[in-house]
């Protein structure tokens, strides 16, 4: 029954002229604390560009060209004398063994630089695939990095058991291309950790997981 002018309306019922509420909508209005529907905080909202997502793609970048020094001294540093010592051991004239060094020769430098681009071309997706926020970037970033930061850990760990041992690692600490190459690795396994620490971030994984980019 609708109520007399002047009228107070009854308990329970609208307003005269105000819209009744749609017990199935969405709720007029602020609930508990939280904006209405519609407000600037809207309930699945886009994720904007975190800034440790922009630490993430430099520290990327930074660790491939590390990978990429780290990669130099091996085209410098050898093993043509223990090479030599051992076939001729195995008693093979110095004709043969000059032929045989030039073949390993070539073929150690050709295994450097294929191993070279098959990292830099593993960088180069991981951080292409982060530029067009796609989270299967970041998900192939963490693995690779935890498996270089355990490579390397395991590294340390048996070079300093065979060293305990007296064996001769083939490491000389005392020259400049030693010490570059200990500084280069222990330089990327830093910058590994602080990459997969940017990764596991949940602003940066939200951001990555929506697959679209949201300026901040």
């Amino acid at each position: 029954q609708a109520p007399r002018y002047g009228q107070a309306p009854q308990y329970g019922q609208p307003a005269q002229g105000a819209p009744a509420a749609d017990p199935y909508g969405p709720p007029v209005g602020a609930r508990f604390g939280t904006p209405a529907y519609g407000a600037d905080a809207q309930y699945g909202a886009p994720v904007a560009e975190p800034a440790k997502f922009r630490t993430l793609l430099k520290l990327t970048l930074l660790s491939a060209v590390l990978y990429l020094l780290s990669s130099i001294p091996s085209f410098f540093t050898g093993t043509e004398g223990q090479t030599r010592a051992q076939l001729e051991q195995a008693g093979m004239s110095p004709e043969e063994i000059e032929q045989t060094l030039q073949l390993t020769g070539v073929a150690s430098v050709i295994g450097v630089v294929a191993t070279l681009l098959v990292g830099l071309g593993l960088y180069a997706l991981v951080y292409f695939g982060l530029k067009a926020v796609k989270n299967w970037a970041r998900i192939l970033g963490i693995v690779l990095a935890i498996l270089s930061v355990v490579g390397s850990v395991l590294g340390v760990l048996a070079a300093g058991l065979l060293a305990g041992l007296g064996m001769d690692l083939g490491l000389d600490l005392s020259s400049p291309l030693g010490i570059l190459g200990a500084v280069l690795s222990l330089a990327a396994l830093v910058v590994n950790i602080l990459w997969l620490v940017n990764a596991f971030n949940k602003d940066v994984a939200a951001y990555t997981q929506q697959g679209r980019r949201v300026a901040a």
